[in-house]
């Protein structure tokens, strides 16, 4: 039936061929035209439906009456026509030669059923035999196993007696093992005890040990508490030579020294009492070890009188367990004895029954025989139907006959289709391969379209890189321009500053002699102030020359000359250590008459020239020699003042020139001194070198720093720390400490850290948990670290510190 519903629809492809191929619109392969085609396809469907359906095919006209008649151009394309319905009439010739041999399958069907029932009744006749096998196999086996059984209870019998026997011995080992733990147990109470006695002794060594180690401990402490007294005492000597020699220069500090002697004694009274309490530590200690050892040698003996009481106890139930097991002997062979008596009734029993059960094996016997006579009967009616088979055998190989030729009929046909799809192949390859020469034509005109735009980017890109060369030429000569522009400015600054040197030199030439000015023109490469100098000099020689003569001729002695000072040129000495930096004031009176102070115009010396004798400005007597420039340290000097000593107040100054005004927008930031006396600083800004230093960012304001966000974050927090009135703090670790080199106030600092909290904190820190505050995820990798690992004896530490700044909350 499959192959049959194969070839149906083999068939109905081969009728949906043409249809298909005018789908295509291959035209050529079939050969229709017009109305004839569509008329030869309906014509097909008639013909398959016919053979399908099994009725003879009537010889019907080709042309109906409503079909147009073919030309004779059309001739060779209805004569293909015509072949393939001769392939359609071998189809159909095939079609009836399927249903033979449906007909012959189904009488193949009807025969293997018969079959089937003969071997159904052969199965069950087997199954009746077998079962009357097993039953009898069964009987002989039940009388086997009651001859087993009663040899069995015999043997069952033995083996109680040895069971109890052994019982019994187990019993009497069971009780000797218990009896030898239990003196086991006795024996490693006593050695408990003993061991126990040992440890009351260690312990009572490791008390004196103890009491001798407090003892060695009481006298370091006395040795350490006189190295301190000893130490307190140099500290007091060294604090009254320190207050001597500040009450010599004026500045006393015992306000520091009566605190620091205040917090000597602090930790002096903490030390004793720390000992004391170690020591009653100690003692109470060593008293509740002795009471321990004294109830564990109580408990040993409570151990020990029990463990005796538990033996003799054991011993009587040993005596007790000997009598019973005597009894229990004597009532088991009493029952061995009924039992044998009981079995030997049972064998007879048994026997009786086996001889009723070989009665019934003969009947059995006889019954087997007659099933192998009907046995004998099926076996030859299993012959007969093996002929049956053969003959059946045989048909079959003729039908197989059959099958092969319909399936070379079928190869054939595939063949012939196979033709005519290569052909339809080799018409699509020519197609493809025109389509694809249009499509490389295509492409090579693109490629040129593509190149040609090529070109012309290439030519726009070298255009462009043209113009940028000009470009970078023209910046470059602006450039140079711009740099000459700036050499010439430079020159002119550089002599309008020997123009302005020249000019502040000029005004005290009026009050100070020729040599001093000579003195300050030597060392700063002042040239009009040199030849100035050699003319005076040169004028001076000549009226000396002249008033020698005029004393000679007129006999009056020798007028002594009044020549001006030496001039010093040494080393600058190193400041003395005693003296700080905020002692010097600004305006200091001088030391001498003889000295005047001066501006110093040099490049490299960028202060006013204080009253001193040594130095040339104040930075070099507050930071020694080498703190800002050489020429000062290389060129020392001293002046003579007039007798009227003016202010530098009064002094005059040179007007700015006119060329910085221009200069300070195309020229780089100029790295100007700032005088202390020209500007008002505020309460966060100090001088430093010359400079105006910003205190909370450590950094110079030159005009930038002061516009950033960092600067303003900072200077807020700063601010505020200036206007709070220093609360304690919650937290343990943070401090509110004054510093001089932050200027006024109090400002928080994280003793765990040991660093400055430059965050804006409120007055109140109990919700703080920033950088430095409670532990949070804004604290800082260290200062988490350091909170985690925090112990009691750091915490102790850290609010002896506080208490320093912060006793009523430390």
């Amino acid at each position: 039936m499959t192959e049959y519903a194969a070839f149906a629809g083999k068939v109905k492809y081969f009728a949906k061929g043409p249809q298909l191929c005018l789908k295509k619109n291959i035209s050529q392969k079939v050969g229709f035209a017009g109305v004839a085609h569509s008329s030869a396809v309906s014509r097909l469907a008639q013909l398959f439906g016919l053979f399908l359906t099994a009725q003879p095919i009537s010889t019907a006209p080709l042309l109906q009456e409503d079909d147009k008649p073919v030309e004779e151009d059309e001739f060779q394309e209805t004569a293909d026509d015509n072949s393939d319905i001769g392939n359609l009439v071998i189809l159909g010739l095939k079609v009836g030669a399927l249903r033979d041999r449906c007909r012959d399958l189904k009488l193949d069907t009807e025969g293997s059923k018969v079959d089937l029932q003969g071997r159904l009744l052969m199965y069950e006749r087997d199954l009746i035999r077998k079962k009357a096998v097993q039953e009898l196999a069964e009987q002989r086996r039940l009388s086997e196993i009651d001859i087993a059984n009663a040899s069995r209870k015999g043997e069952l019998a033995e083996e109680r007696e040895r069971a109890f026997r052994g019982k019994v011995r187990i019993r009497l080992e069971k009780a000797n093992s218990d009896l030898k733990a239990k003196a086991e147990e006795v024996e490693r109470s006593k050695v408990e005890a003993r061991h126990q006695t040992q440890q009351c002794e260690e312990l009572r060594r490791q008390g004196e040990e103890y009491k001798y180690k407090a003892a060695q401990a009481d006298r370091e402490l006395q040795r350490h508490q006189a190295e301190q007294r000893r130490k307190l005492e140099s500290l007091s000597q060294q604090a009254e030579s320190r207050y001597r020699l500040q009450e010599s220069a004026g500045r006393v500090e015992s306000h520091r020294h009566q605190q620091q002697q205040k917090e000597l004694q602090r930790q002096m009274e903490k030390l004793e009492l720390q000992h004391q309490m170690e020591r009653k530590q100690a003692d109470s200690e060593v008293a509740q070890r002795q009471q321990d050892l004294e109830q564990k040698e109580q408990q040993a003996l409570q151990r020990l009188q029990a463990h005796k009481a538990e033996l003799e106890q054991l011993l009587l139930g040993h005596q007790q367990e000997q009598e019973k097991l005597k009894q229990e002997k004597e009532s088991m062979l009493q029952r061995h004895l009924d039992v044998q008596k009981r079995e030997e009734l049972t064998l007879q029993r048994q026997r009786q029954e086996l001889e009723q059960r070989r009665l019934e094996l003969e009947q059995c016997q006889l019954e087997l025989i007659r099933q192998r006579k009907e046995l004998q009967r099926e076996r030859e009616l299993q012959d007969q139907l093996l002929a049956l088979r053969r003959s059946q055998d045989k048909r079959d190989q003729q039908n197989q006959d059959q099958r092969d030729r319909e399936l070379e009929l079928e190869r054939t046909a595939q063949k012939h289709e196979q033709d005519q799809q290569q052909q339809q192949q080799l018409q699509d390859l020519k197609r493809e391969q025109e389509w694809q020469e249009e499509r490389l034509a295509l492409k090579r005109g693109q490629d040129r379209a593509d190149q040609q735009i090529k070109d012309l980017k290439y030519e726009r890109t070298l255009e462009h890189h043209q113009q940028r060369q000009r470009l970078q030429q023209q910046h470059l000569q602006e450039f140079k321009r711009e740099r000459e522009w700036q050499r010439e400015r430079l020159s002119l600054k550089s002599q309008d500053l020997q123009r302005d040197q020249e000019l502040r030199l000029q005004m005290l030439e009026e009050d100070v002699p020729p040599s001093a000015c000579h003195a300050l023109a030597v060392p700063h490469d002042v040239g009009s102030l040199q030849k100035r100098f050699q003319a005076l000099e040169r004028s001076s020689s000549r009226s000396r020359s002249g008033s020698l003569e005029r004393s000679d001729s007129q006999g009056s002695p020798r007028s002594r000359s009044r020549s001006p000072p030496p001039l010093q040129r040494h080393r600058a000495p190193q400041p003395h250590p005693a003296t700080a930096a905020g002692d010097v004031r600004r305006d200091q009176v001088p030391k001498s008459p003889a000295v005047r102070a001066i501006r110093c115009s040099s490049d490299g010396c960028r202060f006013r020239v204080t009253w001193y004798e040594k130095y040339c400005c104040k930075a070099c007597e507050q930071g020694g020699s080498n703190s800002h420039g050489v020429k000062c340290d290389q060129n020392v000097f001293s002046i003579a003042a007039p007798k009227s000593r003016p202010r530098l107040e009064n002094l005059p100054i040179a007007a700015a020139p006119p060329w910085r005004s221009t200069l300070q927008g195309a020229l780089a930031p100029e790295k100007r001194a700032i005088d202390r006396e020209e500007t008002a600083l505020m309460d966060w800004q100090e001088h430093a070198d010359g400079f105006i230093r910003c205190k909370p960012c450590n950094k110079r304001c030159d005009g930038v720093h002061e516009d950033t966000p960092e600067h303003k974050r900072k200077l807020d927090y700063f601010l505020e720390t200036l206007k709070s009135v220093g609360s304690t703090p919650s937290q343990p670790f943070l401090v509110r400490i004054a510093d001089a080199s932050f200027g006024k106030g109090l400002f928080l600092k994280c003793l765990l850290c040991n660093k400055w909290v430059s965050e804006s904190v409120a007055d109140c820190t109990d919700e703080y948990n920033g950088m430095h505050g409670s532990s949070g995820p804004k604290n800082t990798k260290e200062h988490a670290q350091k909170l985690r690992n925090l112990d009691s004896s750091r915490l102790e530490q850290m609010r002896a510190q506080k208490r320093k700044w912060h006793p009523d909350g430390g």
